[in-house]
C-alpha cells in the first residue's frame, strides 16, 4: 500500500465579494469584487497536503469551459496529482461566491449536476493502493457502485476520512453505512448538530465507536476542537489571530491532521498542529491560504502557544 491520500470531491471557482453591511431579506446592499480563485474545499485540503510534501490524487470531473485549464494548472502548481481526473464537455465548473462581511464570510454554491465518476480498473488500483480516501459523503456518492467501492476499499485496508459538515450529508439514519464504514469523521458544529438530533453527544460517540470508527473529532471554529478515540479525549483551546478570511480554515485543519496521521504522529500532536495550522490560515486570504510547508505551522506554533 503507497503512502499517499486520494481526494475526492469536486474543484470549484470561488469568486469573492465584500459586503459592509450585510443585508436583511428583502433589502439591497452594494458588493465589492475582489478577485475569483480555485477553489473547492475536498480539493483545497489536496493542495494543502501537497504542500506539506504529501502526495495526494485528485478525483473529479471537470466542466468544459475558460476555468477548466485554470483549475487544472492550480492543482498541478501546489503539487496536487492530475492524471485520474475526467473532463465533461456538456458541464459548466461549479461556481461559489463567498461573501466577506467583518470576520465571517457567507458562502452561496451554484448547484451544478455533474455525471458520478466512472471507476475503471486504472483508477482503482490508484484507490486501493491508497493509505487514506479523503472525502465528504456527498462526493463519495457521487462514485458509481459508491457502497461496494467502500467494500472493496475497507476490505482492502485503506482508511476513509470523512468531512462531515450540515450540507454534506442527508440524514444521519439513511446516511448509517457511510458515518459506520469512516476510520475517520471531522465534524464542524453544525454538522454534528445534525447528526445526533436528539440524542446525547455520549450516545453518539459509543454508537460510532462501536461500529469500527477510530477518531471523531468536532471542529469549533474559533473555539478550537474536541477530538476523541475510543480511549482518549483532549481539547484544543482556539488561538486568537487577526483575521482576514476563513475561508478554508476547516480544510486546513483536515489536511493537517491526516498529515500528522500519515507521519505516525500521536493524535495528540496531529489535532494540535491542525488546530494551529487552522488558526494561522485564516490570517491569509484565499481558501488556499493554508498552504505551507510544516516548518511553517512549527513556527506558529512557537509564536502563538
Amino acid at each position: 500500500m503507497g503512502k499517499y491520500v486520494v481526494a475526492i470531491g469536486p474543484n470549484a471557482i470561488d469568486e469573492y465579494y465584500r459586503c459592509d453591511n450585510w443585508p436583511k431579506i428583502g433589502d439591497k446592499c452594494f458588493m465589492e469584487y475582489i478577485k475569483a480563485v480555485p477553489g473547492g474545499m475536498i480539493q483545497n485540503a489536496a493542495s494543502i497536503m501537497a504542500g506539506y510534501g504529501m502526495t495526494v490524487y485528485s478525483l473529479d470531473i471537470l466542466g468544459k469551459d475558460e476555468y477548466t485549464s485554470v483549475i487544472l494548472d492550480d492543482l498541478k502548481s501546489h503539487g496536487v496529482q492530475t492524471d485520474y481526473m475526467d473532463i465533461c464537455d456538456d458541464i459548466k465548473n461549479t461556481k461559489t461566491y463567498i461573501i466577506l462581511s467583518e470576520d465571517e464570510r457567507t458562502i452561496f454554491i451554484v448547484s451544478n449536476k455533474k455525471p458520478k465518476i466512472s471507476i475503471d480498473d486504472r483508477k482503482k488500483d490508484l484507490l486501493f493502493g491508497s493509505s487514506y480516501v479523503y472525502t465528504t459523503i456527498k462526493d463519495m456518492k457521487n462514485v458509481e457502485d459508491d457502497i461496494n467501492l467502500i467494500k472493496q476499499l475497507k476490505s482492502q485496508g485503506v482508511k476513509i476520512f470523512f468531512d462531515v459538515e450540515n450540507e454534506s450529508f442527508d440524514d444521519p439514519e439513511k446516511d448509517s453505512f457511510y458515518f459506520e464504514n469512516a476510520n475517520v469523521l471531522v465534524f464542524n458544529e453544525s454538522g454534528f448538530e445534525k447528526y445526533r438530533g436528539e440524542k446525547a453527544p455520549e450516545e453518539i460517540y459509543k454508537d460510532l465507536f462501536a461500529k469500527g470508527v477510530e477518531i471523531i473529532v468536532t471542529t469549533l471554529g474559533s473555539k478550537g476542537c474536541v477530538v476523541r478515540t475510543p480511549n482518549w479525549a483532549g481539547e484544543f483551546s482556539g488561538i486568537k489571530v487577526d483575521v482576514k478570511d476563513t475561508t478554508g480554515a476547516g480544510d486546513t485543519f483536515n489536511a493537517t491532521f491526516l498529515y500528522g496521521l500519515l507521519e505516525g504522529w500521536s493524535i495528540e500532536k496531529a489535532a494540535k498542529y491542525a488546530n494551529f495550522a487552522a488558526a494561522r490560515s485564516i490570517m491569509y486570504f484565499g481558501p488556499k491560504g493554508g498552504i505551507a510547508p510544516i516548518k511553517a505551522i512549527e513556527e506558529f506554533i512557537k509564536k502563538y502557544e
